[in-house]
């Protein structure tokens, strides 16, 4: 789900706002792309769909996410206005 919070920069502007998007295949990423209405909300994706492994770093350590299974992963971007 899209977090609606806006990012923002110390001196207060707007940034650029990033979503990344999870799933165990393309068809799943995508299909949350368009359910989540990210096309119609300006957003583009900003490179490769590709696999990844995900790991969480904390002050215990790092642990392995999805049972330390490559997932599929995209990053979609909107710009925005200054």
């Amino acid at each position: 789900m899209l977090d609606q919070h806006q990012m923002t920069n110390e001196q207060g502007r707007k940034l650029d706002e990033y979503v990344t998007i999870i799933g165990p295949s393309m068809h799943e990423v995508m299909r949350q792309f368009h359910d989540q209405g990210l096309d119609a909300k300006g957003f583009a994706i900003t490179g490769r769909i590709d696999r990844h492994r995900f790991e969480m770093a904390d002050a215990d350590g790092v642990h392995h996410l999805f049972g330390g299974e490559p997932m599929l992963a995209a990053t979609f971007m909107r710009r925005v206005a200054a």
